[in-house]
């Protein structure tokens, strides 16, 4: 993998530690012009891409192409797609062996993405279901969790493993970082009462402004106001990204920020009280959009391990999410049978 000084114009590489767990499931996309659900009608498609997807692939291999030692902790199926999901996880860089569930299938997603317009999913939660935070062991810098929206047994009797996760993930040191996913209208959790609850132990948040506004039934909310709601519940850090229109970011005061992990922690002189804009960086062509909210997530994540400033942090968060798009990151992809093919440009 190119680290940053290759790809994004360089920090130098970095020697820090970081579990990506959660949420992880094997993408099926086929290559087609348009997309269409006609019943007895045949489409004719491209070739069919078997890549990684979920915040554990997408924010753990960008986090690698930035320079930091990475493991993941997520769980998968006993069948081929586990299989695949293992060896494409190492082949990005990724260290670490999964949770293999018996009880479930492993997640995949087909990813729906015709010619000129954004992504949809049909996705299927599989192996996902079973994630209770016990995946995560090592004593590491940072701990990253992905979509606990997608993870039920997390998010059950109003995020009680959840927040006991965070709890003793912070107990051993490490610094708390959350990305969330847009929420099922048909969800049955308060998610208001459990991100409200949950937000004092989570030192780091990266969502979209459009997983909030799902989650929280804001339609019109801004970015900077969504930012301000984080904050007055508790959070260290929050970085809310609203697609075209940047990265707002605001950080907390200096004692909120000095009980956060010592990753954190040790730069509260610099981040305390900030509020920012980062504008998006202009892409040279349009490849996906796929996995680029997770690289920005990883931007920030690598700003913060290597000491940056809070303007440094989201300008890097901002350059991985454009080589994501542009497909300067290099994704593995893999057969059906497991045998690996060539490394391809997404």
């Amino acid at each position: 993998m190119s680290s940053e000084r290759g790809v994004f114009g360089g920090c130098g590489v970095l020697m820090n530690r970081v579990v990506v767990a959660g949420h992880v499931c094997v993408d099926l996309t086929p290559q087609a012009q348009q997309l269409a659900l006609e019943p007895g009608s045949l489409f004719e498609v491209g070739p069919l891409a078997i890549t990684l997807g979920g915040s554990v692939a997408n924010t753990g291999r960008a986090l690698v192409a930035l320079g930091a030692e990475v493991s993941f902790a997520a769980r998968v199926g006993a069948d081929d797609l586990g299989r695949i999901a293992v060896d494409l996880l190492h082949r990005s860089g990724l260290s670490g062996t999964p949770t293999v569930t018996s009880e479930h299938a492993t997640s995949y997603s087909i990813v729906l993405e015709p010619d000129g317009a954004d992504r949809s999913f049909w996705h299927h939660v599989g192996a996902n279901l079973e994630f209770d935070g016990t995946e995560v062991q090592a004593d590491v810098d940072i701990v990253h969790l992905g979509y606990p929206s997608l993870l039920p047994r997390l998010v059950a009797d109003d995020g009680a493993l959840l927040r006991s996760f965070l709890s003793a993930t912070r107990e051993r040191g490490a610094m708390t970082s959350v990305d969330l996913a847009v929420i099922d209208p048909s969800s049955t959790v308060d998610w208001r009462s459990l991100l409200s609850t949950t937000m004092p132990l989570i030192d780091l948040i990266t969502p979209s402004a459009d997983d909030l506004r799902s989650a929280l039934q804001l339609p019109t909310a801004t970015a900077p106001e969504l930012v301000d709601l984080l904050l007055e519940w508790g959070v260290g850090v929050a970085a809310v990204s609203d697609g075209a229109a940047g990265m707002s970011l605001g950080a907390a005061g200096v004692d909120r920020l000095a009980r956060s992990g010592a990753a954190l922690a040790r730069l509260v002189d610099e981040w305390a009280d900030v509020r920012l804009h980062q504008p998006i960086v202009p892409v040279r062509r349009h490849v996906t959009t796929n996995g680029a909210g997770d690289a920005a997530t990883a931007g920030v994540l690598s700003g913060v391990l290597s000491g940056a400033s809070p303007a440094e942090a989201t300008a890097r968060a901002a350059r991985t999410a454009a080589a994501v798009i542009q497909g300067d990151l290099i994704v593995p992809t893999a057969s059906v049978d497991s045998s690996p093919r060539r490394e391809e440009v997404l």
